[in-house]
């Protein structure tokens, strides 16, 4: 009887759980009471009824899942020949591309022998101004005869001499450095007085350089003949001589300034694929207009000039080594490879109340990731 008793209320029992179990509208909150559910009720195995792809949020979420992955792997793949084509050595067909151009942004002085019209320096500097204004670039050719460059050139020489004996001195390195030195004029320079005249009074060209600055900050006069209530107060903020030395690699992206103001890089040496200045035409602005477009490659001949506004994006390209001669046509062997140095003058202008460069690191992180933005948008488009 104790056994059948036992048994009865067993049977009780058990049809109590399974009546609770299968009845979905009735819970009950003690565990003592039921059983722990199944969990593999809740598996997204491939079971029938249970596909893991059943339901449209589950589908949606794969479909996200694969389309990032196929995305993650075009970016590593883009990303990877854009290295290689960044790295590159200018061909002589780019370079002559890029000189046309830069031949849209040159600003020439047209004048006629004959009774014809002459163009003003007024006019000179509103087309530069216009081109500072549309692309941020403007070019002013022969800003140097050939004998100034030459005479620039032997002031360069000895400069750097200085420089680099200065440093010898204080690291013991008796070996020139590779890439790009920058030689500072500073107060006590011996030829700071005469790159800040030639910013002032200029070259064979005048004193356009002076002129455009000064237009630049809205130093324009009024029709009383005095400046206007909007001139911005500005000066030359650095001067020095820029070499680029093989080997070397391109520059990170970056502006001069996040403010207004200007920089000149005059071209003592014909640039061509010796470590051109490259510029992202537009990006003065907030926002890149039509006047964008593939990078702009600073091309100059001997003399000439390039202006850009300090807020361009920009930077220096790599430089490799150059043999000047491989060989005379009787079979002679080649000499030893010359390397040859590219010299540039750069000359600086901002406000007084913004000085250069405005932005920390982490603004200049910025920067160099939004140049290499646009500088891959514009390759793929191309």
């Amino acid at each position: 009887m104790m056994t059948g008793r036992y048994n009865a209320t067993s049977t009780i029992g058990s049809n109590f759980y399974h009546f609770i179990l299968n009845d979905g509208s009735r819970r009950i909150r003690s565990a003592r009471l039921l059983p722990r559910p199944d969990r593999r009720k809740f598996s997204l195995a491939p079971t029938k009824g249970n596909h893991p792809l059943s339901s449209s949020s589950s589908r949606f979420i794969y479909i996200g899942a694969v389309a990032a992955a196929v995305a993650a792997t075009s970016a590593a793949v883009t990303l990877e020949r854009y290295g290689e084509h960044d790295s590159r050595q200018l061909t002589p067909e780019e370079v002559n591309a890029a000189s046309d151009d830069l031949d849209r942004l040159t600003v020439t002085r047209w004048e006629d022998d004959g009774d014809g019209p002459r163009t003003t320096q007024a006019e000179i500097i509103g087309q530069h101004l216009h081109n500072l204004d549309r692309y941020g670039v403007t070019v002013v050719p022969k800003f140097l005869s050939a004998e100034e460059a030459e005479e620039w050139r032997g002031r360069f020489r000895e400069g750097i001499r200085i420089k680099e004996w200065r440093r010898q001195n204080s690291t013991g390195d008796r070996h020139p450095g590779a890439g790009r030195v920058h030689c500072v004029l500073t107060k006590d320079s011996k030829y700071r007085d005469d790159l800040a005249a030639l910013g002032t009074d200029g070259g064979s060209s005048g004193s356009v350089l002076m002129n455009l600055a000064r237009r630049y900050f809205g130093h324009e006069h009024a029709s009383d003949g005095g400046p206007r209530p909007t001139a911005i107060p500005f000066h030359i903020t650095q001067l020095q001589f820029l070499e680029a030395r093989p080997p070397s690699t391109n520059q990170i992206w970056h502006r001069d300034n996040v403010s207004p103001g200007l920089t000149v890089l005059v071209a003592l040496t014909d640039v061509t694929d010796n470590g051109p200045t490259e510029l992202l035409p537009g990006t003065h602005r907030r926002r890149r207009g039509a006047e964008g477009g593939r990078p702009l490659l600073a091309v100059l001949a001997e003399g000439d000039a390039v202006v850009y506004d300090s807020r361009v994006i920009h930077r220096g390209r790599g430089y490799r080594s150059h043999r000047v001669d491989d060989g005379g046509g009787d079979g002679s062997a080649a000499p030893e490879p010359t390397l040859l140095y590219r010299p540039a003058l750069v000359l600086r202008w901002d406000a007084d109340q913004t000085p250069p460069p405005g932005s920390r690191l982490f603004g200049t992180s910025m920067i160099a990731s939004l140049g290499s933005f646009y500088a891959i948008c514009d390759w793929v488009m191309t």
